[in-house]
């Protein structure tokens, strides 16, 4: 069985901006952990990570014993609803919606609400059809989109686009984007 690496399987652009942004102040949460895991756990103060593969799980949580990371509250739910619910309590400088696809849309929403002013909510793969909904539901806040190549597609035949939404940050009565 192959090693993971420590990579948020994202495009290298996007790779980039989230250690433009992710920092040992940083909470981070995320659905769908794997090599994403390991890297926020090296790099953020705390991770809470929620995978609904059973054996997917196992081996990302093996891995984080492996290399005595312990900063990570790895939860394992039994299938995709469960874990699109599974907003644990707590607020986020980084959320990190990637897994099952038919529930990501939920689990924007309901990141979004655990996100801090002046932080993040990325979704991976925002190029296909089920992120529409989610565009729709963010289009009045900041966003960045970043497409390109990345570590689990090489070829270059196929992009993975990640889109960014920051929360604005409100000072005084007014808006304020963070900077």
């Amino acid at each position: 069985m192959q090693d993971l690496i420590p990579e948020v399987w994202v495009s290298w652009l996007a790779q980039e901006f989230i250690a433009s942004i992710v920092n040992k102040d940083t909470d981070v949460f995320e659905w769908g952990c794997g090599g994403s895991t390991l890297w926020f756990a090296e790099h953020a103060r705390s991770v809470v990570s929620v995978e609904h593969s059973t054996a997917w799980g196992e081996r990302v949580a093996k891995e984080l014993r492996d290399r005595q990371l312990q900063n990570c509250d790895l939860r394992v739910c039994r299938g995709t609803e469960q874990s699109a619910r599974q907003v644990l309590g707590g607020e986020y400088g980084f959320v990190f919606v990637d897994g099952a696809s038919a529930m990501r849309c939920e689990c924007a929403k309901a990141g979004w609400e655990r996100v801090i002013p002046g932080g993040w909510l990325a979704v991976d793969n925002t190029e296909r059809p089920f992120a529409e909904p989610i565009h729709k539901m963010m289009r009045a806040h900041d966003s960045v989109t970043i497409r390109g190549n990345g570590p689990k597609h090489e070829s270059g035949r196929y992009k993975i686009t990640t889109t960014f939404w920051k929360k604005r940050r409100v000072i005084g009565g007014g808006e304020h984007d963070g900077h």
